[in-house]
């Protein structure tokens, strides 16, 4: 099943469609001159709508420039859209602008945003789902030039990237050149030895790291200077990833044969 198909889309589709409700309630039940309402006719309420339409499709035009994945691109209009109704629901009443932001913070919580499906696990997949003892193993101390998403679930940028790393694996998988996931948070004291804060509000997460033979070559956010952890913003597209880590260069042929993961 489609992860557009998933709760979050739907009640989040709901949370945006409660404005024709709330202009209704304005028009029809709303007496003129009222003390809850900073609108005080139906031209007011035009006017504003006006605004935050010019003002919303700026902000539109402004994330496609540079978008992520849908996944980032929805949960960013969501965000707007549920930031434009609350805040017509406060100029109309104050009452239902409270309600309306309880709602929107239960359904947060509620229904996360999922992850796109990174790897399937099985053998045919350009992707493999990594361990502390599988990264030893095959990243760590092989012979192969490896591309590794550090994550974690429930994390907006996390969601956001992830759709463009998958894109990435399936370009660019290789018999030299491997792709692999690992959930920083899962496994926490191995992320550490890996210069990776495993925490979600860290900038370091999502990073995206590429290990030659075993040594780490490059990675994405790059550290900051003068801290060796780095704390640069983690905000990249497919192609930082393919021009960061340098893709497109012919990875070293490998000196061993490939293990089965």
């Amino acid at each position: 099943m489609s992860r557009f198909l998933d709760p979050y889309y739907f009640v989040n589709s709901l949370l945006l469609l409660v404005y024709g409700g709330l202009r209704a309630y304005f028009v029809y039940f709303t007496p003129e001159g009222s003390e809850h309402s900073r609108f005080h006719s139906l031209q007011d309420l035009a006017a504003w709508e006006k605004q935050l339409m010019m003002l919303a499709m700026a902000f539109i035009a402004y994330k496609g420039l540079r978008m992520r994945s849908w996944d980032d691109y929805a949960q960013q209009m969501f965000f707007i859209g549920k930031l434009a109704v609350a805040l017509s629901a406060i100029m109309v009443d104050m009452r239902l602008g409270v309600l309306y932001a309880l709602a929107a913070v239960a359904c947060w919580v509620a229904f996360p945003q999922p992850i796109i499906q990174m790897s399937t696990g099985r053998g045919e997949s350009s992707i493999s789902i990594l361990t502390p003892l599988s990264m030893k193993d095959f990243v760590l101390r092989g012979e192969d030039d490896w591309v590794v998403f550090f994550y974690t679930e429930n994390h907006v940028n996390s969601i956001a990237t992830a759709p463009a790393f998958v894109e990435v694996a399936q370009k660019y998988a290789s018999e030299s050149l491997s792709f692999g996931v690992m959930d920083a948070c899962l496994f926490q004291s191995f992320s550490r030895e890996l210069k990776l804060r495993p925490n979600s509000w860290s900038n370091q997460l999502p990073a995206v790291v590429r290990y030659v033979r075993g040594k780490e070559h490059s990675r994405l956010p790059m550290p900051a200077a003068g801290d060796e952890l780095g704390l640069r913003m983690n905000y990249f597209t497919q192609k930082d990833i393919v021009q960061k880590l340098a893709l497109n260069e012919a990875p070293a042929p490998s000196k061993g044969t490939k293990k089965q993961r």
